[in-house]
């Protein structure tokens, strides 16, 4: 008897203009002849959201505005309070928002929750919904609930990391604690979960009930080798210039600094890009004061954010990439983010920080080498010696068969299959 296609509701406590995962798997979805809805606080362009299948897009609005506000007007006073009023500041922020909750009843994801399931209005039957990271899982629960689906946790990075919220004000640490405990009842009581590297995988197998989730890692869609050297043309380099690329969001922690140190290290034919939106305010600005101050300003160019599907690409025409990403919590040290398969997916070698998930990949698939992040000297050596001619070239082939392998058309299949099986009443668990 032929497998039933579910329909499957994707819950994101995100901004879907800036996160191709959703995306990816609601086109593999789709294209298994599933019907897909999406819920989240904002979408990309409709033409994006047909590509990707998605039947039903529904944007929650104002669901942070509580949180934002605290958040804006709480940083504000803290800066310009004296230590003796940090105290009284803090007390009456917390004082008002327990009043405010007092009176709504909800916390910041229950209101969220609330709005997931009044959007939901025509009572659409779902046969599974998915929480995509920790945010949604409060939103998912209660609409898988009320649709009697199979919930199923995408568990893209560690849950509830101390790291994150141990400088937050009072308020926000006792309105998250809270959260948190909910968030823990909920993760005991799963039918599926999924996640993005083995990792991830070994930490929620033992965390909760021993169900180990199915590894699904962020590989790209496949595309053809682009040989596009619009990313030179625009940088004004010649191709005796070797040209390195750093992507995605420019935030503290990835090791910026670190590059910029190892740059200063290198012949002058080296230049670097950063391709990605600021992640924090100004902090693109720090890291041009510190070019200038190593005198590698002239070969360090912030390039203009990229929309998600030229960006493979445009990079395409750079030499390597480099990943020096600072293991400063878990969800660094056993990361595998987003941009290693975009590098691969551009055909780019990749120097990489010696992180566990992202070391063993560059290893598996030879293509690249890996350094000490912390170190810039080691960097700088390392970056050198894959910039030589043979060298490059022999990471150069490799990287072909790896873009071949690591692609979203394979990666995806295996998490379709595992979705519709739930529908199916394979996995272990019974209809909510």
């Amino acid at each position: 008897m032929e497998s039933k296609r579910p329909h499957v509701c994707i819950v994101a406590y995100k901004d879907l203009r800036h996160n191709t995962r959703v995306l990816r798997q609601a086109r593999i979805l789709s294209l298994r002849g599933n019907a897909v809805s999406v819920i989240a606080l904002g979408m990309p362009p409709q033409v994006e959201l047909e590509r990707c299948g998605v039947a039903n897009a529904i944007t929650i609005t104002g669901a942070m505005w509580h949180r934002d506000w605290l958040l804006a007007v709480g940083s504000r006073l803290w800066k310009v309070a004296p230590t003796r009023m940090h105290e009284f500041l803090e007390l009456s922020l917390l004082g008002w928002r327990a009043s405010r909750l007092a009176v709504r009843g909800k916390l910041r994801l229950q209101c969220f929750a609330q709005a997931v399931l009044r959007a939901n209005c025509a009572d659409t039957p779902f046969d599974v919904v998915q929480a995509h990271d920790e945010h949604a899982l409060i939103a998912a629960c209660l609409l898988a609930e009320k649709s009697g689906a199979r919930l199923i946790y995408d568990a893209v990075e560690m849950t509830h990391e101390p790291e994150y919220w141990r400088h937050e004000p009072v308020a926000v640490r006792v309105i998250r604690s809270a959260e948190m405990a909910i968030e823990r009842r909920i993760l005991r009581d799963l039918d599926g979960a999924v996640t993005v590297n083995d990792s991830l995988a070994d930490h929620f197998e033992r965390t909760i009930g021993g169900m180990r989730p199915l590894v699904l890692r962020n590989c790209r869609e496949f595309e053809p080798e682009a040989h596009d050297r619009k990313i030179r043309v625009d940088l004004g380099l010649s191709d005796a210039d070797r040209l390195l690329v750093f992507i995605n969001s420019i935030w503290p922690g990835e090791g910026a600094e670190v590059l910029l140190h190892a740059l200063a290290q290198l012949p002058g034919r080296v230049h670097l890009a950063f391709l990605g939106p600021e992640g924090k305010t100004g902090y693109i600005s720090d890291l041009m004061k510190l070019a200038e101050h190593l005198q590698v300003q002239s070969r360090v160019h912030m390039l203009p954010v990229c929309a998600p599907t030229e960006m493979i690409g445009y990079m395409s025409g750079a030499d390597l990439g480099v990943i020096p990403r600072q293991a400063h919590h878990q969800n660094m040290v056993y990361s595998l983010p987003n941009r290693i398969f975009e590098l691969i997916m551009a055909r780019l070698p990749i120097a990489a920080a010696s992180l566990p998930e992202i070391a063993r990949l560059v290893s598996e698939y030879d293509i690249g080498q890996v350094f000490d992040e912390t170190n810039s000297a080691a960097m700088a050596e390392t970056i050198e010696s894959m910039l030589e001619t043979e060298t490059l070239s022999h990471f150069k082939k490799s990287v072909q068969s790896a873009a071949a392998e690591l692609c979203w058309e394979r990666e995806g299949a295996h998490y379709a299959k595992y979705i519709e099986s739930m529908a199916d009443g394979v996995q272990n668990s019974a209809k909510r």
